[in-house]
């Protein structure tokens, strides 16, 4: 009887140990799903030219909000120049651009005109906007890129930089990317959401 007794004490111990590491344990942060060539060198690919992104979510506002905040968060790294966005979208029309795939004489073409060493081409791959109901967020928003930067300073157009992922602003790993006053909006807010995915986006170029 006083085995079993010890043995019950010992295994309620080890419980209250494993209970006591589990809440003590904490996700990691997110990382992002991003390919670097080692033909991307910082001294040759000075100013970016980032085109308009796809759509495959129907949602024409979102991938010109992206396009905004990717601009501000590389421009923060103080590494690139950005070719103004609005002498992007005239040479899109112009050249009636828009929703085509773009071969490496076109993108070879579009570097010289816009006098940029690179390309940055993409597209939303998903979107979700959460919804709310009473203040309380019943699904929470998330949003899905595919990018692919391209030196045309190269006699054939390479692809130097990818990035291929999804942020939800329900996964604690992601919300580990934040501190702890934003975690509440990052679950509930899309645009807080794509700002801080830009923000980790940007992060992978400056090496």
């Amino acid at each position: 009887m006083k085995k079993i007794k010890t043995s019950y004490i010992f295994a309620s111990f080890i419980f209250l140990i494993l209970i006591f590491i589990g809440c003590g344990a904490t996700t990691a942060p997110k990382k992002i799903n991003a390919g670097l060539s080692s033909y991307f060198q910082p001294e040759r690919v000075r100013t970016i030219a980032i085109m308009p992104l796809q759509n495959d979510v129907g949602n024409a506002k979102v991938a010109e909000e992206i396009i905004r905040e990717l601009t501000v968060q590389i421009l923060r790294l103080d590494r690139f120049e950005i070719i103004d966005h609005y002498k992007v979208s005239a040479l899109v029309a112009d050249e009636e651009l828009e929703g085509i795939d773009l071969n490496d004489t076109i993108v070879k073409n579009i570097g010289r005109k816009l006098r940029a060493d690179a390309i940055l081409l993409g597209k939303v791959t998903r979107y979700k906007a959460g919804r709310r109901k009473l203040l309380i967020s019943k699904t929470a928003p998330e949003i899905g890129l595919s990018l692919r930067m391209v030196s045309v300073i190269e006699p054939i157009p390479t692809t130097i930089w990818t990035v291929n992922d999804s942020f939800d602003g329900g996964d604690s790993a992601v919300q580990q990317l934040v501190d702890k006053p934003v975690r509440g909006k990052i679950q509930t807010d899309i645009h807080v959401l794509i700002q801080v995915m830009c923000q980790e986006i940007a992060k992978t170029l400056n090496f």
